[in-house]
């Protein structure tokens, strides 16, 4: 069972290595690269069904060069977190679009709190 962090807990992933863990058992999921396409990114999770989702992100002409499509459990750093937005910023570490940035559902940052952050690394 995944419980959703405190505020303080999502303060806390800013500047963490992560892994984007997406709703319920989906295998790909979307990045968007800009504010305004997270925000109808997000209107369209609120149907709870992977068919419109992916159908929204993936097929929608206007939504090919503002999402990256991602794979469950892509490796990110986090960069930002809005919470009363609920989104948070990411740069991509891992696959085909490694290095580029985007925004993302905060509860994809669920399961992450006990990573050590970057300057752990260092």
């Amino acid at each position: 069972m995944v419980c959703a962090l405190s505020f303080a807990d999502y303060d806390d992933l800013v500047g963490k290595r992560i892994e984007i863990h997406g709703p319920f058992c989906w295998e790909k999921m979307g990045v968007a690269l800009d504010e305004k396409n997270h925000e109808i990114s997000k209107q369209s999770l609120e149907f709870c069904n992977k068919r419109v989702y992916r159908k929204a992100i993936y097929s929608d002409s206007h939504f090919a060069d503002a999402i990256l499509g991602i794979e469950k459990n892509t490796k990110a750093l986090v960069v930002d977190v809005s919470y009363l937005e609920a989104k948070a910023k990411v740069i991509i570490l891992t696959g085909l679009h490694k290095g580029m940035s985007g925004w993302i559902p905060i509860e994809w940052l669920n399961d992450n709190e006990l990573r050590p952050q970057i300057k752990d690394y260092l």
